[in-house]
């Protein structure tokens, strides 16, 4: 079995266990892993509609991630605070622009993975 083919096993196992989650915030944290799972598999093999999809979707899980942490009452102490001005407010230290911005920096970090990770495997 390829690298690449472990990562899709990987992914898909990782959804499915999103449907067994009743907590929330497990829930998003398993679904953070398999968008990153997806995106490797799916940038490994070139396959852009997967990447564009999973890429897009780790802002929105990062955004729910926090909410449900905000409504739980856990504190995310590696956030710093937001600055002035910032969009709506998810909680203690956290806004929704920030953890975007903190995404898109994660997804440009994960992309360059990526694409060594593929470079690797051709």
């Amino acid at each position: 079995m390829r690298c690449v083919d472990l990562a899709g096993y990987v992914a898909s196992s990782l959804v499915f266990m999103t449907f067994y989650m009743r907590g929330m915030i497990p829930l998003r944290l398993v679904a953070l892993c398999s968008n990153v799972a997806f995106m490797v598999y799916g940038g490994a093999l070139h396959l852009l509609p997967i990447v564009i999809l999973h890429g897009a979707l780790i802002p929105v899980n990062i955004c729910r991630l926090f909410a449900a942490c905000r409504v739980e009452g856990v504190n995310l102490p590696v956030v710093p605070p937001p600055q002035e001005g910032a969009a709506r407010s998810l909680g203690k230290g956290l806004s929704c622009s920030r953890s975007i911005q903190f995404a898109m920096n994660f997804l440009a970090s994960v992309t360059v993975h990526i694409q060594r990770a593929a470079v690797k495997l051709r």
